[in-house]
């Protein structure tokens, strides 16, 4: 006969489900706790330039528990933007690949990334609604909310307008980049074929830009060599943190590719390379800038 106090406790038991909970639960708090303690360390350690890396990363995307890691001076000097500004005498590559021929599969700590150089003369730009199917020999999707976004001789969307001064990447008749700051009335009348607003001057009249700040974060980029070759770049994250490249860490990759004119988009969806994926950096694409002729030999 089973005593009156091994049926109580028999019937205290918790079921077995409600432990599996508990016990997930709990461990999930800890690992909530371990990762906070991790992000405290990188913030407040002895590494300023970490520090402010993820001070950037937790800014630009808006974290709601910066304000726990940062103080406001902190957030105010990472969350900054530099549309038009001119380039330095020098750029600090660090570990990069900056003489990497086209083409080269780009490797960092958090990013892998991949870089194309179209022949002089052999490509025509285009900006398309969208994504667009892969006829033809390369594509880079870019993000919705464009400032500035100038197509088939219409000024699609602008700001305040006015003299104000917009970052943007216009390709003229002939094919040419014309990259940096122009107001409405520029992008309107000067000939341009399509122009598109940046996020950053990387390369400007052969110098590379440096300080230009910036979260780790997905990028892509498109520039001119001296010659008239047309470069375009994008890196995707390949770790949780770090989860891609800086503008430095672009502009050096398009100085190190060549480039005397370049500037940094808002990547979304793939660039593509005859029809196929080559970097995919998720999100919907909302403009597509095509390439239609060939790859540099």
């Amino acid at each position: 006969m089973v005593s009156d106090n091994s049926k109580r406790r028999s019937g205290q038991r918790l079921p077995l489900a409600l432990k599996i909970l508990i016990i997930a639960a709990v461990t999930a708090l800890m690992s909530v706790l371990a990762l906070t303690a991790a992000v405290f360390a990188v913030a407040r350690g002895s590494d300023s330039a970490a520090s402010e890396k993820l001070c950037a990363t937790m800014t630009e995307r808006r974290f709601l528990l910066t304000g726990l890691f940062f103080t406001s001076s902190e957030i105010n000097a990472a969350d900054f933007y530099r549309p038009v500004r001119e380039a330095e005498d020098y750029v600090i590559p660090g570990t990069l690949p900056v003489k990497s021929t086209e083409g080269t599969v780009f490797q960092g700590k958090g990013w892998s990334g991949k870089a194309r150089v179209f022949g002089a003369g052999t490509v025509t730009p285009k900006l398309a609604d969208g994504q667009v199917p892969g006829q033809f020999p390369a594509s880079l999707g870019l993000e919705g909310g464009l400032t500035a976004v100038f197509r088939d001789d219409c000024l699609v969307y602008a700001g305040e307008g006015g003299e104000e001064l917009y970052c943007v990447v216009a390709c003229d008749g002939e094919g040419k980049l014309h990259i940096g700051g122009k107001t409405v009335a520029e992008i309107a009348n000067s000939g341009y074929t399509w122009a598109v607003s940046a996020d950053r001057v990387l390369v400007s009249v052969g110098k590379p830009c440096t300080g230009l700040g910036g979260e780790y974060d997905p990028r892509a980029a498109i520039g001119q060599t001296a010659d008239g070759d047309t470069v375009i770049f994008c890196a995707q994250s390949a770790s949780v943190y770090p989860c891609g490249i800086t503008f430095d860490e672009a502009a050096a990759i398009m100085y190190g590719l060549g480039c005397v004119n370049a500037a940094a988009l808002s990547p979304a969806g793939a660039l593509k390379i005859g029809g196929e994926n080559t970097v995919y950096v998720g999100g919907k694409t909302a403009y597509t800038i095509l390439l239609a002729g060939r790859e540099a030999e």
